[in-house]
């Protein structure tokens, strides 16, 4: 099963095109680049279509269709049959979006380091949740969120096994306490 995709691709892309073959360039449309606070920005976007039309597809989106500042001029590719310029461009624009969520999922929120301040903000992330959880249950009965419950389940399942690890190495009997440092 092949997916649908577009993706951003450099201005350097290479291409296989077939002897006697050249690029052409469609002209360009001009569209509403729509922002998630609903402003929009004036965009133009036009296709590159090297030899002959197919599966994929390439586009050239900017803020200035005469000089094509380096800046303010991206390329795509794409995958995905019947999308308009405008629905390339407004898809492109989520990229944003997606690579700020990449980013943020890059960052470690659990600290695997030692001490007491590691293991106090350790267990803050998992009472939190746990803590807020409780505090809306109720009104999970009058409107149900299925989604949040399911969440919650897992975290309760990652709760369970952290405080089981923790129980069997309270419990071993070679664990002495010590005040000597």
């Amino acid at each position: 099963m092949k997916k649908n995709y577009i993706v951003a691709i450099r201005s350097n892309h290479y291409v296989d095109i077939l002897p006697r073959q050249h690029i052409q360039h469609s002209k360009w449309h001009k569209f509403q680049r729509v922002f998630s606070d609903l402003s929009q920005e004036k965009r133009f976007i036009r296709e590159i279509i090297p030899g002959k039309r197919g599966e994929l597809r390439y586009w050239q989106i900017t803020t200035d269709s005469e000089n094509l500042s380096e800046n303010y001029t991206w390329y795509v590719m794409s995958r995905y049959p019947g999308l308009t310029p405008r629905d390339v461009g407004n898809f492109y624009g989520l990229r944003t979006w997606v690579e700020y969520g990449l980013k943020q999922s890059k960052n470690e929120w659990w600290d695997n380091g030692k001490g007491w301040k590691t293991i106090l903000n350790n267990f803050r992330l998992i009472i939190q949740p746990f803590t807020l959880f409780n505090l809306i249950y109720p009104w999970l009965t009058v409107f149900p969120i299925p989604q949040l419950a399911v969440g919650f389940s897992k975290l309760q399942s990652i709760i369970y096994h952290l405080t089981d690890s923790i129980s069997i190495f309270l419990t071993h009997p070679n664990l002495y306490f010590s005040s000597a440092a």
